[in-house]
């Protein structure tokens, strides 16, 4: 997985530290924590951060494929 991190990384169409943020965000979400509230808010709002992001690198995902003939 590192390898084709590196390799998207170096055609600028994402970023592996990024990439590594939001999937600690999801392992984060995947863990319940019924009697911890505060921690599940946190959480959620983290979530709610990180799909703007993603959104955005859709985004430009989309512009970099469409730029190569690819979308």
């Amino acid at each position: 997985m590192r390898d084709r991190l590196d390799r998207l990384e170096k055609l600028h169409v994402l970023s592996a530290t990024d990439w590594f943020v939001g999937r600690e965000i999801r392992n984060r979400l995947a863990h319940e924590y019924p009697d911890q509230p505060q921690r599940r808010l946190a959480n959620l709002l983290a979530a709610v951060e990180a799909a703007g992001a993603l959104a955005a690198l859709y985004r430009h995902w989309r512009t970099f494929l469409q730029a190569r003939g690819m979308a």
